[in-house]
């Protein structure tokens, strides 16, 4: 009897370790991309307005026409442990603002622009964001790194 109590306690602690490390991973994904959408920069909205996130498939969709945090909302909401998330910006000039760009252009236009590394400055920042939501998983919260943090995190289905 005693073995199989311990089976059963070793099942369950397996199960709950499971779904917080799914917890874990939907948190940190949410907060970090919810950052990279608050630090994109703004000037007509359209490159905020173009951000992506999907499971297991390329974002895909009309540059300028999403909600960024419903997105990423979704994506986490359906992520399950093995799945992969994908978070991209469609907007044509994305990548250039990022990394910047300097020379001509397909359309004869010439740059010397400088890059604003907002997504690497999230991205660097990883780790911490990672760590701050095992923390949270691991007290019980799980909502948003921050308030106002571009919405409610999904039930991430957290078990102590």
């Amino acid at each position: 009897m005693a073995i199989s109590r311990f089976s059963l306690d070793v099942k369950n602690w397996s199960e709950r370790a499971k779904r917080n490390l799914a917890a874990v991973h939907t948190i940190t994904f949410f907060d970090a991309s919810t950052e990279i959408v608050a630090r994109t920069p703004l000037k007509t909205g359209f490159l905020r307005a173009s951000w992506f996130a999907s499971v297991n498939a390329p974002p895909a969709g009309p540059a300028g026409a999403s909600n960024a945090t419903a997105s990423v909302a979704t994506a986490a909401a359906t992520f399950r442990l093995g799945d992969t998330l994908y978070f991209g910006n469609t907007a044509a000039y994305a990548r250039r603002l990022e990394e910047g760009f300097v020379g001509v252009d397909s359309l004869g236009r010439s740059y010397n622009q400088i890059g604003r590394f907002w997504v690497r400055g999230v991205l660097a920042g990883i780790q911490a964001i990672g760590n701050s939501a095992a923390a949270r998983v691991s007290q019980g919260n799980a909502g948003p790194a921050r308030p106002g943090g571009g919405g409610a995190v999904p039930d991430t289905g957290f078990v102590r």
